[in-house]
């Protein structure tokens, strides 16, 4: 009955970050309605506020999305800046802001410079003559990953300020240490045994719960075993092919932080698949095994009691798993917020954490 009542969601490609992979056909209209006027308003600066920010005498721009302007400004002595105005992300917080204020720094993570910022939006520096990296370019896979190496091990040791901080820790990827990862699953927990009692959750059901107090004993034991593989850093929490590009001097380029978190740097490598075609958003099967290789070796290189490569390959799939379960937190915690602070729409979450605790469950072999 409930097959006929409620048909197939059409799955799309994505794992998680900033792109919606499900499409809710069984009542999202209504359930969107319901949190429509709770959700956070874009708010835009002014023409005089960017002025003023850049110091420029006249300013030109071009809107690319709800949430992002190209801006051409002139300053007074002629030289031109070009920016990108970014209005909020996949996920509506102050912790981008505050990263790119206080912690990146464009030559050793790769992200663009911070040229002015307001309470809601950045300018950031608009990186023109940068080219995407195709996830089969073996070059630029191998340039990109030594760059996460390189971001881990310039941040494992570096202190963060207060606000910050809470605001990674708090973060669904985030694990500072072993018991991390089970009260982390303890939470999810909690969040899909309400959304099956919820008729307004009804793609997740009895089978996900079960599958969730399943993975608590996995938690328990791969937790202590991911968390020995490396000191909690700062993690970029989505890193993926559309956050890279490839500058003309070839050094890798990192977009969008948005879903920052901290804990051991295996963690960012969930969207790597060994053994298996993956989505397209990262490198798989042999090149995936490089991938790791090359992260490690570079790692080696700057922290002298780094995690091999057999040791995070061993650990990929919990990884993995943790980054699903971490993206399926993150969608049922918005989904029951009082503001929502994703831009998906609400009806599309309740399917997407479905998917996610399914897809981690078979990752580590934990059945219903």
């Amino acid at each position: 009955m409930a097959e006929a009542r409620f048909p197939r969601a059409r799955p799309l490609s994505d794992l998680g970050g900033s792109h919606t992979w499900l499409l809710d056909v069984g009542g999202g209209l209504a359930r969107e309605a319901v949190a429509s006027d709770r959700r956070a308003v874009v708010e835009r600066p002014g023409d005089e506020v960017l002025l003023a920010a850049l110091g420029a005498a006249s300013i030109e721009r071009t809107d690319l999305s709800d949430t992002v302007e190209r801006v051409r400004a002139l300053l007074p002595n002629g030289p031109v800046i070009r920016a990108v105005l970014k209005l909020g992300g996949f996920w509506r917080s102050p912790k981008e802001r505050l990263l790119y204020a206080e912690v990146l720094r464009p030559e050793v993570e790769g992200s663009p410079a911070l040229l002015a910022a307001g309470e809601r939006w950045l300018l950031l520096e608009e990186l023109a003559d940068a080219r995407p990296v195709a996830v089969d370019d073996e070059s630029a896979v191998r340039a990109v990953y030594r760059r996460l190496a390189e971001v881990h091990a310039g941040n494992a040791p570096r202190a963060l300020g207060s606000v910050l901080d809470g605001e990674l820790s708090a973060a669904p990827l985030s694990a500072l240490d072993a018991d991390a990862f089970v009260r982390g699953v303890e939470a999810l927990e909690v969040l899909a045994a309400r959304a099956a009692r919820d008729p307004e959750a009804w793609e997740i059901g009895g089978d996900d719960v079960r599958r969730v107090e399943g993975l608590r004993a996995w938690a328990a034991e791969r937790g202590a075993e991911l968390a020995a593989l490396g000191p909690p850093t700062l993690l970029h929490g989505d890193y993926q092919r559309r956050n890279w590009l490839l500058g003309p001097d070839g050094l890798p380029r990192v977009l969008d932080w948005e879903l920052a978190a901290r804990g051991p740097g295996i963690l960012d490598l969930y969207y790597l698949q060994l053994h298996a075609p993956g989505a397209g958003h990262a490198p798989a099967g042999p090149l995936a095994e490089a991938a790791v290789g090359w992260y490690a070796e570079r790692l080696a290189e700057l922290a002298p009691d780094a995690p091999t490569a057999a040791d995070l390959r061993r650990h990929l799939p919990d990884a993995i798993a943790w980054g699903a379960l971490a993206a399926a937190r993150l969608r049922l915690d918005d989904f029951y917020a009082p503001a929502p602070r994703s831009r998906s729409p609400r009806g599309e979450l309740p399917a997407a954490a479905a998917r996610l605790i399914r897809y981690a469950a078979a990752q580590v072999g934990v059945e219903q």
